[in-house]
């Protein structure tokens, strides 16, 4: 047991030894280190009074510098001013000498004022004149403007004078028309029953088929018409007409009445025509049919006899065959009696 206590208290020992060492050290070391950072705070310390030493050096130079350049300024300064007083000098005798000038001149100036005080008196007694004229003038005025109001009360008057009397031209200017109408429509009427009498209108024409066109007597025709006829008046014909009809299946023959209604009586005369009758088809003809063929066309008379005529309308025949088509004519017509239609 001793000699294991005496083994304990050894290792004890043995692990002081160590510690004291290296507590010994580290108090030496920072005292080391302390020393060195108080020598580098004097170092430190002797190099900022240095640099300030060199900094003040550094601004009196600048400073002294500074007064050279302001004492040069300033001399500069002094010898232009020294000019610029010679220089005024001068400049003082030139207006010495331009102010005498000056005086002359304004001596000048007085005596062209006095001659121009006595034009002014001259022209104030013309203008004086001028006035005096001027209210004669003025009254001479009065009076023309007086003259002309008693002017214009005669004008007026002469003005109702003349309203009078282009109103009796006016209601004779009427009576004038009117009688000039009466004699236009009496001289019409005579012409319209001069107008009667025979025509004949001869067309040929195309016309393509409507809605069903895919059998025969229904995709088109070629036609030509011959209507005889009389005129009744200038408004109003009518007639009997034949034709021949080339379908694209056979041929037909209408039979019809013709009726005419024209819209003018002169020029390019614009009418409406309706004709019906009976269409009598070659493959059949104990069983005719029926159509119908209402338009419009308009006629322009070449001569007293002849005309040019062109005209469209709707042709709905009623056959076997039913079909509807839009017909196109273009012929002549001949008048059997002399007059423009």
């Amino acid at each position: 047991m001793d000699t294991v206590n005496n083994q304990d208290k050894q290792k004890e020992k043995r692990r002081a030894i160590p510690f004291f060492w290296w507590f010994g050290g580290a108090v030496a070391g920072g005292g080391l280190i302390a020393l060195a950072i108080l020598l580098a705070g004097k170092n430190n310390q002797v190099n900022d009074l240095e640099l300030k030493l060199s900094e003040t050096e550094t601004a009196y130079k600048r400073e002294r510098d500074s007064l050279s350049n302001e004492i040069r300024t300033f001399q500069f300064n002094n010898d232009t001013l020294m000019l610029r007083n010679e220089i005024l000098g001068t400049d003082l005798q030139s207006a010495l000498e331009r102010n005498a000038r000056l005086s002359a001149l304004n001596a000048s100036n007085n005596q062209q004022i006095m001659k121009f005080k006595s034009e002014n008196a001259e022209l104030q007694t013309i203008i004086d004149k001028y006035l005096s004229e001027n209210e004669t003038l003025s009254t001479r005025v009065d009076t023309l403007n007086s003259q002309i109001e008693d002017l214009q009360v005669r004008l007026q008057e002469i003005n109702t004078t003349n309203t009078m009397l282009a109103e009796k031209i006016g209601d004779q200017n009427e009576r004038i028309v009117a009688d000039s109408a009466a004699m236009a429509e009496a001289e019409r009427l005579r012409k319209e029953e001069d107008v009667s009498g025979y025509f004949n209108n001869t067309d040929i024409g195309a016309a393509p088929g409507l809605k069903i066109i895919s059998v025969p007597y229904t995709h088109h025709f070629y036609s030509i018409n011959m209507i005889n006829g009389y005129v009744i008046n200038r408004r109003f014909a009518t007639g009997i007409g034949v034709g021949l009809n080339a379908y694209n299946g056979g041929m037909a023959a209408p039979v019809y009445l013709d009726f005419r209604y024209n819209l003018k009586e002169t020029g390019f005369i614009p009418y409406f025509f309706a004709d019906g009758g009976l269409l009598f088809v070659f493959e059949n003809l104990k069983e005719p049919g029926l159509f119908i063929n209402p338009g419009a066309g308009i006629y322009r008379n070449v001569s007293d006899r002849l005309a040019v005529n062109l005209g469209a309308g709707l042709f709905v025949q009623r056959t076997p065959i039913q079909a509807s088509f839009v017909n196109f004519k273009l012929g002549l017509i001949f008048f059997g009696r002399k007059g423009e239609q």
